[in-house]
């Protein structure tokens, strides 16, 4: 992309998938994403901490194609 993807070389956004399981069969149905901010100056930035911020300022949907890449 145009180098919008990572924070003084740190990727800014990252994904986390989470197995989701079956009770009755034991196996992995589908996984769960959750993105995780990485900022230099405050650490990893956890769904809670962002979001509310990023819905107010139209920000996910720049956060989801930052995720994508």
């Amino acid at each position: 992309m145009n180098g919008n993807s990572t924070v003084d070389g740190v990727r800014a956004v990252e994904l986390f998938y989470r197995p989701i399981k079956n009770t009755d069969s034991g196996r992995v149905t589908f996984l769960q994403s959750q993105t995780r901010l990485n900022s230099p100056a405050m650490g990893t930035l956890m769904p809670a901490d962002y979001l509310p911020v990023a819905q107010l300022s139209d920000r996910c949907v720049s956060i989801f194609k930052l995720a994508l890449v």
